[in-house]
């Protein structure tokens, strides 16, 4: 079974959704916000620390631009929160295809 992945164009803006939740699957908002890497198919870091805008409690969206100079393929999505001085990682190995 072939799995659908989000595909962009190269130079193309791109959205990063996440949500936080307490250890009861509760929607809160960390400490100090939420972040996120985008990494490429070689490892490479294109994006680092970019703040997420909370669009309510415990939901979180950005908006994210490649460009045209980007390695094609299947990139990272690392998120990153912090609250009571611990860190909260989400990583997607297959966030979206640039093309």
């Amino acid at each position: 079974m072939e799995e659908n992945i989000y595909k962009i164009k190269a130079g193309s803006a791109f959205q990063v959704l996440d949500e936080t939740r307490n250890l009861s699957s509760v929607l809160f908002t960390p400490d100090t916000g939420v972040t996120y890497d985008v990494v490429d198919p070689d490892g490479a870091t294109v994006i680092d620390g970019a703040a997420m805008a909370e669009t309510a409690t415990g939901k979180w969206s950005a908006t994210g631009q490649s460009t045209v100079s980007w390695v094609l393929g299947v990139y990272t999505v690392i998120v990153y929160a912090v609250h009571s001085g611990k860190t909260s990682i989400k990583e997607n190995r297959k966030a979206f295809e640039l093309y």
